[in-house]
């Protein structure tokens, strides 16, 4: 190597992208929390999803595991904590309304409610995906 190559320092896990916000990664089969996001909800063993779905938000709130309709929060070594849950994977996109199956969305905390409130209109990247998405295929529809 020559000389212009730098060491890098430091833990991925604990600074920039990962820690600096609160956000849940959607997958096909998964909802990834972010580690700050596992942390203001208290490093929760369980939680319960609430849907708006008029205004496509989705909240989560702590609980205690095995409370009905709650899901079980698993919290791996040097890694993510996640909800294994194809269920709640396909209800979060389709209350979404997305077409891909893997997306991040920030979450803000409701102090008062003691629950993170995900905006599902919009994701990370800062696209409405939803109407680009309608967009694009609208456009398709109508071309001759």
């Amino acid at each position: 190597m020559d000389s212009n190559f730098k060491p890098f320092a430091g833990d991925r896990r604990r600074g920039g992208f990962k820690s600096e916000y609160a956000f849940i990664t959607i997958r096909r089969n998964t909802v990834a929390f972010s580690l700050k996001a596992y942390m203001m909800l208290g490093e929760p063993k369980a939680i319960e999803v609430f849907f708006d779905e008029e205004r496509k938000l989705m909240a989560f709130k702590s609980c205690e595991k095995g409370k009905e309709g709650s899901f079980s929060v698993y919290k791996y070594i040097n890694s993510n904590a996640l909800v294994s849950s194809v269920y709640l994977s396909r209800k979060i996109i389709e209350v979404a309304g997305l077409y891909e199956a893997r997306c991040r969305f920030e979450a803000e905390y409701d102090e008062e409610d003691e629950a993170l409130i995900f905006d599902l209109k919009e994701t990370m990247d800062g696209k409405d995906k939803v109407s680009q998405l309608r967009e694009s295929e609208v456009e398709v529809e109508s071309e001759p």
